[in-house]
């Protein structure tokens, strides 16, 4: 449930009037505030707002919230929304909006309101519910074992888009399998209907999107109990973030990038038609404004080997008689789960979810379980003989995703940022057990384990179109380091932005956008393979294992987004994209080519 203070309004205009009096800062001339008092003590609210749109800065703020306050008084549901949506500073926004809710008049005959929840369209784990797909949903629950669900006392819950792993109950990560219905593809695509603007559906080579637009129209929406349409869930159709643009003179934070239209995949991931690139999505970009704030740009995962699971492998191997599917079996059973660690961001959350499927996915293609791209060669297919005929040491290999970015660029008045490379690296280091099992930091990368990781990082773009969880691995880098480049460079200070719906900076009161929630990953199954290689010169039979890899996802923009790194350039196009970018003044207008 989004985090509510409520505040006591009043029951009448002349107790709001008081209230708020007190923190009017005397700016607009004392007969103009009587004038605007006189009107708003009547009712003629619309020669009040007339009075606070003459006003500047905090003060018409606060006129407007006086406003907005008698109208929710009175009952005014629409043009309370309406005169709140003028506010500009969204602190002061989410402040009314919650003294709004406390009006007994405003909350009767308005569905969400006043029965559990402010905001409204929240699911049972905490996250938006896509209204697109209640139909899919009810039918599953209906015709599935329906005592076994969440709502009905059992614990099955249910989520619109699982995306090429699920994890279960136990929490434990599992592997999707695909439909190929043709009414699950149609309630899918159903989404795409319900677009707050179609023509989003457009080609653009830079749309740019305002942060601070959409944040008010989601706050807006959010407080009538309203879900965010799919073109404000995955930012306009953007499939790429490549600047951070900043209008102090218009009070925008921007992010701007190529962009186009859209369909849902088999695993139900939003792609981009034409490149097949997956797009931004807006609740890992809020996941990223908070982490750039509560942990300075560092998060990351890990999917480690159980250290009494590794001693038992060890002992195992060296006195084993087991050949073939008996020793298989018996390693997978020793080996058992790995264990799935998440830092710096909710493990819960969609961008959790992106870090620890994107490790399990690359250890799979490392090990010759999933295919790769043509040129990408798996570990076993690297392993060889020596020249006296021995099989290569047996090492723990460690394979990890990181950042990759060439340069952040700015011009001199570091109001446009422009971020370069490809966003994500392998690396890889060999590491060996000791009799405890525990494993033993070498710093070091044999050939095959380098070599792997040197081409993975060669082919992501092409492991990226074939596997889509890489592309939503390198949004999420991207949209990580947008943010902490917001907030290492104080944009949002400069323009008192508070960003009090993403992020709650704000303070207690009001409205916190709920960043839908799935379950947590815990645990996954270890996996075993193996590589049978016979000496030349003989029919000795000689097998190489691998077991027990670890690795995971390590971000840390503190150093690439920090404010001394950042390369201040003197191009031209840097200063055209600024200039071609340039926001309208209808704030209701949160994207725009």
């Amino acid at each position: 449930m989004p985090r509510l203070h409520r505040t006591l309004f009043g029951a009448a205009c002349a107790v709001a009037i008081t209230l708020i009096m007190a923190t009017l800062a005397v700016a607009a001339p004392q007969d103009e505030l009587n004038r605007f008092s006189a009107h708003l003590g009547s009712g003629e609210f619309s020669s009040a707002i007339e009075i606070a749109n003459a006003a500047t800065g905090q003060q018409r703020d606060e006129l407007l919230s006086r406003v907005a306050g008698g109208q929710a008084i009175g009952g005014a549901r629409d043009h309370a929304f309406a005169t709140a949506a003028m506010i500009e500073n969204d602190a002061a926004r989410n402040g009314i909006l919650a003294q709004m809710y406390d009006q007994p008049n405003f909350q009767d005959g308005t569905p969400g309101f006043g029965s559990g929840g402010f905001g409204g369209g929240q699911g049972a784990a905490g996250g938006i519910t896509e209204q697109d797909f209640d139909e899919l949903i009810n039918l599953i629950q209906e015709t599935i074992d329906p005592d076994s669900w969440e709502e009905n006392g059992g614990s099955g819950r249910m989520l619109p888009f699982p995306s090429g792993v699920y994890v279960d109950g136990q929490g434990t990560l599992r592997k999707v399998k695909q439909s190929k219905s043709a009414a699950l593809s149609g309630i899918r695509e159903q989404a795409l209907k319900q677009l707050d603007d179609p023509s989003v559906m457009s080609q653009s080579r830079l749309r740019k999107i305002s942060l601070t637009r959409l944040e008010r129209t989601l706050q807006m929406l959010a407080a009538q109990s309203r879900v965010p349409s799919p073109d404000m869930l995955h930012l306009g159709g953007m499939y790429q973030l490549k600047y951070v643009i900043f209008y102090p003179e218009t009070r925008d934070v921007v992010i701007a990038g190529p962009a186009g239209p859209w369909h849902f995949d088999a695993d139900g991931r939003a792609i981009n038609t034409e490149t097949g690139i997956p797009l931004l999505y807006m609740d890992d970009l809020v996941v990223c404004l908070r982490n750039a704030r509560e942990f300075g740009g560092q998060f990351g995962c890990s999917i480690d080997p159980r250290q009494e699971n590794l001693a038992a492998v060890t002992r195992f191997q060296e006195s084993t008689t087991l050949t073939g599917a008996p020793w298989r079996s018996r390693l997978r059973e020793l080996l058992g789960q790995q264990d799935v660690t998440v830092k710096g961001i909710d493990p819960a959350t969609h961008a959790g979810r992106v870090l620890v499927e994107a490790d399990y996915r690359m250890k799979l293609v490392g090990l010759g379980l999933e295919p790769a791209v043509p040129g990408l060669k798996n570990y076993f297919d690297r392993l060889h003989l020596d020249e006296q005929g021995n099989p290569p040491s047996s090492d723990v290999v460690r394979w990890w995703f990181t950042m990759n970015y060439d340069a952040v660029e700015s011009n001199a008045d570091r109001t446009i940022f422009e971020i370069k490379g490809q966003g994500v690296k392998l690396l890889s280091e060999s590491e060996f057990l000791d009799e405890q099992g525990r494993r033993v930091h070498t710093g070091q990368s044999s050939a095959p384990t380098k070599g792997f990781a040197d081409d993975f990082t060669r082919y992501f773009p092409q492991m990226a179109k074939k596997y889509p969880i890489y592309g939503e691995l390198k949004n999420l880098f991207d949209c990580a380091l947008a943010a902490n480049l917001i907030h290492n460079e104080g944009l949002a200070r400069q323009i008192d932005w508070q960003l009090n719906y993403f992020d709650g900076r704000g303070g207690e009161a009001g409205l916190l956008h709920p960043v839908a929630a799935e379950n947590t990953p815990r645990q996954v199954d270890s996996v075993v393979s193996e590589k049978i290689m016979r000496h030349r010169e003989g029919n000795r039979t000689l097998k190489h294992t691998v077991v027990g890899i670890s690795g995971g996802v390590q971000y840390d923009a503190s150093e690439i987004a920090a404010s001394k790194n950042v390369m201040v350039v003197d191009q031209p196009q840097l200063a055209a994209a600024r200039q071609q970018s340039l926001p309208s003044n209808q704030w209701r207008q949160w994207w725009w080519d």
